[in-house]
């Protein structure tokens, strides 16, 4: 996430999953840590969708929050770094 905005929508909500921010900007990354069920997690400026998904797989998996054949969610906005567009919807199931 570039802003945040989406995961503080998706937190209004209360689901009953975690939702995992990956973001680049450190004010972003502290913003979403008092979204209610929101893990800010840092990573490095991705310009490739592709590599974004693998990043993604690999956190939830290395956090904990999923296993191989759970399905995540992943939310993003194109160009990747570009605040306040949500324009990607990807389920993934993981291997």
């Amino acid at each position: 996430t570039a802003s945040g905005f989406t995961a503080r929508m998706i937190s209004k909500t209360s689901p009953l999953c975690p939702i995992v921010t990956l973001s680049f900007n450190e004010s972003t990354l502290q913003k979403t840590a008092l979204y209610r069920n929101v893990i800010p997690y840092p990573m490095e400026k991705i310009e490739e969708t592709g590599v974004l998904i693998e990043k993604s797989k690999s956190v939830v998996k290395d956090l904990g929050f999923a296993e191989p054949g759970d399905k995540i969610v992943l939310l993003a906005g194109l160009p990747i770094d570009q605040g306040g567009v949500t324009n990607l919807l990807h389920v993934i199931e993981l291997e």
